[in-house]
């Protein structure tokens, strides 16, 4: 089963821009699904990257 975590940074998205994506029940622009495209991208090598170090944070 895969965990996944929806951490948002406020420091880099507005609360509109973070309420645009919570809210649209996937009904997301295609700016949007670009965007959240890259995202998940960024945060796939970055845990691949933690992985490689063995830095596990455990379950919370």
């Amino acid at each position: 089963m895969a965990i996944t975590s929806h951490n948002i940074a406020y420091s880099t998205a507005d609360q509109a821009d973070v309420l645009a994506y919570l809210g649209s029940n996937g009904s997301l622009t295609p700016d949007q699904q670009r965007r959240l495209g890259g995202m998940r991208q960024g945060a796939r090598t970055h845990q691949a990257d933690l992985d490689h170090q063995g830095i596990d944070w455990g379950a919370c």
